[in-house]
């Protein structure tokens, strides 16, 4: 691991620009870093895009593993970088070694990423972890798609939030998107539903029928929609697909290449 991601993480503290130091607050978990770095080595991407930096933790983690592939560059928006966060990313890059594989941008993501797809730029993985607002997530997926090559890898951050799922939904449902990724952490609705299911089996139908209806059906409609919409949309065969994964709740997505 590259010293300055080591001393951050141990520590817990980062430094800026000019030598203050804060308390880090936003970063990735060392978890979601190595699934990261786990996708960067299999993938082996020549040009990879980050939306979103603040401290630099996920670019760190990104970087190094790009370093391993020999990938050309990595490009990166933060429209905050010094006026949130203090320039404490960017820093933490150079003093990581990471500065000339790194093409950064201080500008909206849907402003940078309009200007790479006129430019007809093409990128082999993506990290969206900018806004969290559904609108913001939902146009940068959009305009990701139209720069990822076929078999391709877009990771979404925080599914935890409500936006960040619903588009994964609909990205699921209505593109040429496959899940691939981990199993160990699933869907909430899903989750609420076998615990409901785990709670029938142990104590009997009682307590279920008392819950209140909506608890009860929400979560499975909206799994038999989401199902219905994968059996519905699934990609023509012969049509490159590409991936998409989330983090924490990981959807790694294969397309046939």
């Amino acid at each position: 691991m590259n010293e300055v991601l080591r001393s951050i993480l141990s520590s817990g503290f980062i430094t800026t620009e000019d030598g203050k130091i804060r308390t880090l607050e936003s970063a990735i978990s060392p978890a979601e870093g190595d699934f990261l770095q786990e996708m960067i080595r299999s993938a082996r991407p020549q040009v990879s895009l980050e939306v979103g930096c603040a401290y630099g933790v996920s670019s760190l983690y990104i970087c190094e593993a790009l370093r391993e592939v020999n990938a050309a560059k990595h490009i990166v928006m933060d429209p905050y970088q010094h006026s949130v966060w203090e320039g404490i990313g960017l820093a933490n890059l150079g003093r990581a070694g990471y500065l000339d594989i790194i093409d950064f941008h201080e500008t909206a993501s849907y402003e940078y990423l309009s200007r790479l797809s006129e430019e007809h730029v093409t990128i082999d993985f993506a990290f969206i972890d900018g806004s969290h607002v559904f609108d913001y997530v939902l146009v940068d997926f959009f305009l990701i798609d139209k720069l990822l090559r076929p078999g391709g890898i877009v990771i979404l951050d925080d599914l935890s939030w409500p936006s960040v799922r619903s588009v994964c939904r609909y990205v699921l449902s209505n593109l040429r998107y496959q899940c691939i990724g981990p199993q160990s952490q699933e869907l909430p609705e899903r989750v609420a539903l076998q615990n409901a299911l785990s709670g029938v089996r142990q104590d009997g139908i009682g307590p279920l029928l008392r819950a209140p209806l909506h608890r009860i059906i929400a979560p499975a409609w909206r799994i038999l929609m989401w199902r219905i919409g994968q059996l519905v949309s699934a990609p023509v065969r012969g049509i490159p697909g590409s991936r998409i994964a989330t983090v924490p709740v990981v959807w790694t997505a294969s397309g046939e290449e």
